[in-house]
């Protein structure tokens, strides 16, 4: 199951970066800025299962971030979890300064992103985890009813924000919904859409080697672990990734020539 947000239709003009995003405030809409009413809804009734749902911030087609929702099942310590992936490099995520991978989570009219906590610019964040203690990093809550996270484009320091709920726990069955979110969409930001990269990757359940189509150019091949660990790295094109690694959940991430980035989800048996 897969959806997509796509945040487009608003293009402002005549701002000054530095001054129409300062001290941002969740909930907030800043100066020149634009919300969304998204309303996305998952569900998950299966265990061992997920879906996704792919946001575009920056009004250019191109999916920014990537929210997986996933059925796990505590009888083998396998979590039910929320989490984020970023595609676009040029896109940081606020995050704790003890745990960089743990995405810093905001009530209403907190402000954005200061003090102790920091930006950062790695591709898989946890938002939220539950009912496996082995799998499951301290500071991770398994429900948020009207929460904020912060995002920021790098070039100009624009910051927004994504406001969700979810509830993970054990007694139910998984949910993600995301309510509101701004859009990040400036005149002197937008370009012309860059070509859909064609490429397949498969199959998503493997017990050791993957197999890669592709018509484009690529630049390098990474295989990430659940915490977003670098355990395996391809330069240019091949047409197969070998997992050596544990059986578990792996992330496939590819970079083309030209700077765009996608990633996969696969699962090693």
């Amino acid at each position: 199951m897969k959806s997509l947000l796509v945040l487009s239709g608003f293009f402002l003009s005549n701002l000054s970066f530095q001054n129409v995003y300062s001290q941002p405030i969740a909930g907030q809409i800043p100066p020149g800025s634009s919300i969304i009413n998204p309303t996305i809804n998952l569900k998950l009734t299966t265990h061992e299962s997920d879906t996704t749902t792919f946001i575009d911030i920056d009004c250019d087609n191109e999916n920014d971030l990537k929210l997986i929702l996933e059925f796990g099942n505590n009888t083998i310590d396998i979590p039910n979890k929320v989490i984020l992936v970023v595609l676009n490099k040029s896109i940081q995520l606020c995050t704790e300064t003890n745990a960089p991978r743990n995405v810093k989570i905001y009530s209403i009219d907190d402000t954005l992103c200061i003090g102790d906590n920091i930006w950062n610019s790695d591709s898989i964040f946890n938002i939220g985890c539950c009912c496996a203690p082995f799998n499951c990093k301290s500071g991770i809550i398994s429900m948020l009813n009207n929460k904020y996270l912060a995002y920021r484009k790098i070039r100009t320091s624009e910051i927004g924000w994504i406001k969700l709920s979810y509830d993970i726990r054990m007694q139910v069955y998984p949910i993600l919904t995301i309510n509101e979110s701004i859009a990040l969409c400036n005149s002197t930001e937008i370009t012309e859409t860059n070509k859909r990269h064609h490429f397949r990757v498969y199959p998503t359940y493997t017990t050791s080697a993957l197999y890669l189509e592709c018509d484009d150019e690529i630049d390098f091949i990474e295989v990430l672990n659940i915490i977003g660990q670098v355990v395996n790295k391809i330069t240019g094109n091949s047409n197969e990734i070998i997992i050596s690694q544990a059986p578990g959940i792996y992330f496939i991430r590819l970079k083309f020539k030209g700077g765009n980035y996608w990633c996969e989800k696969v699962l090693k048996i």
